[in-house]
This record gives C-alpha cells, sequence and structure tokens, in this order.
C-alpha cells in the first residue's frame, strides 16, 4: 500500500488496491451527511480513517473515511474540503444497481435532512494542517443589520437605497464580475457588507478571504473548491468578499503585478470562466491610484464611494440612535457610534471588519 500525504487519496489506496485489474462501478452523492452515526455504525467496517480533534471539543472532526461493508461492496467518505456536515460518500461494487441500491440505503438510512441555512458567510484560510491547503469556517449572521430603505438612508444619505437595490439586482443576474467599495476607514463598507450578506442569504453563498490569505485565489486546491461549490449548489451564487484589497486592485508595480494578474483572471478571464464567481473588493485608496484594467468598463460591474455623512445627515442618524455626538462640519459612522470619544482620544473598543459574531468548528 503506497502512502501519500493527500488524505482522499490514502483513503481510497486500499479501495482501489482491491479493484485493481476488476470491472467495478461507482455511484457518489454529495450533500449533508450524519457522518459520526455512519461511523459509529461501521465501525467494524472501517479500514482507514483520518480526523482530527479541536482543542475545545471532544468530537473529533472526520476528513476521510474508507468502509468495507461487504466483500463487493466499499465505500469512501470525503467531508475535508466542506464545511460541517457535509461530505461526498462514493460506493464502489461490482455492479453499477449494487452500487446504487447500497447508496440510496445510504441516503436513507444516514442522509442528513435539509435544513433551513442560517444567514452566514464562510472564511478562508490557509490550513496549518499539511494534508490540506485551506481551511473553512462558518460564521452566522445573527440578524439583518440595516432592516430597511430608512435604515440605509440613515446611515449613507437618501440616495443609497436606489443604489443598493441595483447592486443586489446585478449580483443576482450576474454569474461573473469584479465590485468595488471605496470609503475612509469608519464610513460603513462593512457594515454595509453584513447586511448585503443577509440580503443574499437564498441566493448566493459569500465566502470571505483574510488579506493575508489573498494567495488562496490562485491555488488549485481553491478552483477545485470552487467546482465543487458549483457542484452541490447549483442553485446559487459563489459571492467572495477582499477587504482592503489594495494589493490586488492598485496599479501594478513589481510587488502586486502577479496579485493584480490573479484577481482579474478570476474576475472575467478564462479562470472566470469556469469558477464563475463575483468578487467585491473594499479600499481606502483613491480611484485613480487603482489599475486602469480594474476600472475598465465591462469588468467592473459596480463602484460606490462611502462618503461622510454631512453635519445634518450624522446628527439625524445620531438622534434616531440616541448617541450624543460633539458637533462637527461631517462625520463617519464610526465617529457616531463611538459617541462622545470621538473627541476624547479615548479609544473605544470596537470591532473593525469581519469579527465572527457566532462561529462554528472549521470543516
Amino acid at each position: 500500500m503506497s502512502v501519500t500525504l493527500d488524505s482522499e487519496a490514502y483513503s481510497l489506496d486500499p479501495i482501489q488496491e482491491h479493484l485493481r485489474g476488476q470491472i467495478y462501478h461507482v455511484a457518489e452523492a454529495f450533500g449533508r451527511w450524519q457522518i459520526v452515526k455512519m461511523v459509529a455504525a461501521f465501525k467494524h467496517a472501517c479500514i482507514y480513517s483520518h480526523s482530527r480533534y479541536l482543542r475545545d471539543r471532544r468530537r473529533p472532526k472526520w476528513s476521510n473515511i474508507a468502509l468495507r461493508l461487504e466483500d463487493d461492496i466499499w465505500v469512501a467518505i470525503d467531508s475535508k474540503y466542506y464545511e460541517a456536515g457535509h461530505g461526498h460518500v462514493r460506493v464502489y461494487a461490482r455492479t453499477h444497481d449494487a452500487a446504487h441500491q447500497r447508496l440510496l440505503q445510504l441516503c436513507e438510512q444516514y442522509g442528513a435532512r435539509p435544513r433551513r441555512e442560517k444567514p452566514a458567510f464562510f472564511m478562508l484560510t490557509k490550513s496549518k494542517s499539511e494534508r490540506s491547503y485551506f481551511a473553512t469556517t462558518s460564521v452566522w449572521i445573527r440578524s439583518q443589520w440595516l432592516s430597511d430603505n430608512e435604515q440605509l438612508a440613515l446611515h449613507y444619505g437618501d440616495e443609497f437605497p436606489q443604489w443598493a437595490a441595483d447592486l443586489e439586482q446585478r449580483l443576482c443576474k450576474k454569474a461573473t464580475g469584479l465590485f468595488l467599495l471605496r470609503g475612509e476607514p469608519g464610513t460603513g463598507k462593512t457594515y454595509f457588507l453584513r447586511h448585503l450578506i443577509w440580503r443574499l442569504r437564498r441566493t448566493h453563498r459569500t465566502f470571505y478571504i483574510p488579506n493575508a490569505h489573498f494567495d488562496l485565489l490562485s491555488s488549485p486546491s481553491m478552483t477545485r473548491y470552487w467546482l465543487q461549490q458549483q457542484e452541490e449548489h447549483p442553485r446559487h451564487k459563489v459571492l467572495v468578499i477582499l477587504e482592503d484589497a489594495e494589493n490586488l486592485v492598485m496599479r501594478r508595480g513589481q510587488d502586486n503585478r502577479a496579485e493584480v494578474a490573479n484577481l482579474l483572471n478570476l474576475a472575467d478571464g478564462l479562470l472566470g470562466e469556469c469558477v464563475r464567481a463575483q468578487l467585491i473588493c473594499t479600499v481606502n485608496c483613491p480611484i485613480d491610484q487603482l489599475d486602469a484594467a480594474v476600472t475598465r468598463r465591462g469588468r467592473l460591474l459596480a463602484h460606490h464611494e462611502f462618503r461622510r455623512l454631512t453635519r445634518a445627515e450624522g446628527m439625524a442618524l445620531a438622534r434616531h440612535k440616541g448617541i450624543r455626538v460633539p458637533p462637527q462640519e461631517d462625520y463617519s459612522l464610526a465617529e457616531i457610534y463611538a459617541g462622545q470619544s470621538a473627541t476624547t482620544g479615548i479609544d473605544a473598543p470596537r470591532a473593525i471588519g469581519f469579527q465572527p459574531l457566532v462561529e462554528s468548528k472549521a470543516a
């Protein structure tokens, strides 16, 4: 038996060794599975398993499992690239009917019922494990952040609700493309993105990549992951959020030439045709510092400048929220929600960027 660092290939090794040179058939299914229950039921038939234990949990996270149910029935379970509870099950048998019937039995006994998904995004980061290049963490959003157009107008100005509605329409119609949100720190870009994730919860699966992990965009493992997302969730579009993405969109130089090229290829190049992902980038830098290829008409599908609120707008929002703010010419949302500390020099604790609200275990 050969050994490889790829745990999925390793889990299939005993199956492939047994079936080498023989006629066999495969039936497979993606979806939600009661993997822990399945492992417990077939622990006597398990010939390979790969699991890891999180420090704060007693139960293991199963990545790959190989089962020999009968002499001619083999099962491989892969959940390495999936969020918790999801997986890919393959049944190997000598005939198509045998593979198909056993897969139907497993679906009936161990397939998890579809559940109403909570609004969430999935954070993608590079993994420290030698067996997997990246890790997926589900981050739940507890409730809608900006409940209606009145709230949008209070936070961003009277013109903003119409732009937000147009953006949602484009995101629902277009399969690929680049969207840009620009504004000074504290003007509410992240606050709006939380609202957008909530609004798109039924049509999109949203992924957030921290800027320290932007090189995942060009990883072959990620390309495979996006394709799996399309196969598992054909009714959902893929939305990727990249905060503080200056290094990906500013004019190309010696330090970011490859990064900009990777983003453009994913946005609407040949890779984009394959992956079919929508990209939302947030930046603080002026628009005239962006690469001309990024702002080209047809590639940049939408752009918005998140401005500071005028004195009248800022005071109206503060009154609505019951916040006391000092008089000044204009306000950022951060200054309003910080209240009096905006001018006293006291750094009030506050969340910056995408902070997990309720976090599930890493997949």
